[in-house]
């Protein structure tokens, strides 16, 4: 335990991890396992800091999942409120309640906390995408996460809501914003704060070529993840005031940890992130804080 500094007692440090050498990784996995024996293949990115599952970050946790074409998962579900965020493929589909959503590179699927859902890969190529989860709430705080298989899809009766955010609408909102830098939010209608989630928040940015976004220095955990385009993000060590720099491109994923200040500069052309963080949880709880 250090001694008082006037900074959050996280165990979580920056970091990244390169789409390149973990899809590698991810699909040495098509040969080792299958569906039928693992029901789903997913590599969990986890906080070199803390060094132990679910945690990307102290609240959310941040995954890629595969499926490779003519798989499925079985349809379950779980406390757990998750998002995916699509990355690769075509014929990919989301069913949230009975309801199946095709996914395309971009979109972005919500799967509300309790509701049935399962995954599957009706293309002739592999589906990959970034799962953005509020487990570790889960796994330390309150251990109340139920977890529920079923062979086929139940009925979709109860079904309370189920969206999917497509990424050109998106996209098509951030380039008629003006500025050399944009960012909104996804919103959901059927949440009372409307929110993605009563646990996390998620957002589309835009970057224009050598523009850097205004600095943000809050008590939020964000986790990062680049759509398309390339740049590098400084981060500020509350504790030691030492900057780290984190190069980042097309499909790359990132965390940053609480109160850590820091701003995104895109090289080589506009860039494009998705982003979700924990800000909901926080301000129900009144933890949020913000340095400015």
């Amino acid at each position: 335990m250090r001694a008082f500094d006037g900074t959050p007692n996280t165990e979580c440090v920056p970091h990244h991890w390169d789409y390149k050498t973990s899809r590698e990784v991810m699909m040495r996995a098509e040969g080792a396992t299958t569906t039928a024996e693992a029901e789903r293949r997913a590599l969990l990115m986890i906080n070199p800091g803390i060094k132990r599952a679910p945690y990307t970050t102290d609240t959310i946790l941040a995954a890629w999942q595969l499926l490779l074409p003519g798989e499925r998962a079985l349809a379950h579900r779980h406390t757990v409120f998750a998002m995916r965020f699509f990355i690769e493929g075509s014929g990919g589909y989301t069913a949230v309640g009975g309801r199946k959503m095709m996914m395309e590179p971009g979109d972005l699927i919500l799967t509300t906390q309790f509701q049935w859902h399962d995954h599957g890969n009706e293309g002739e190529d592999a589906c990959l995408w970034l799962d953005c989860l509020d487990q570790p709430l889960f796994a330390g705080n309150f251990p109340v996460n139920f977890q529920m298989r079923f062979m086929n899809h139940p009925d979709s009766n109860g079904s309370r809501f189920h969206e999917s955010k497509v990424w050109k609408d998106m996209k098509a909102r951030l380039d008629a914003k003006e500025g050399s830098t944009a960012r909104l939010e996804y919103t959901v209608d059927s949440m009372p704060e409307k929110h993605a989630s009563r646990t996390m928040a998620a957002y589309a940015l835009r970057i224009n070529e050598n523009a850097t976004t205004a600095a943000i220095h809050d008590t939020c955990n964000h986790i990062f993840h680049c759509v398309s385009g390339s740049g590098f993000t400084i981060i500020s060590n509350p504790a030691t005031g030492e900057e780290k720099k984190i190069d980042w491109t097309n499909k790359g994923t990132w965390c940053i940890p609480s109160w850590h200040k820091f701003t995104h500069t895109a090289i080589e052309g506009t860039a494009y992130l998705f982003t979700y963080n924990d800000f909901p949880t926080l301000e129900k709880l009144g933890f949020y804080a913000s340095a400015f």
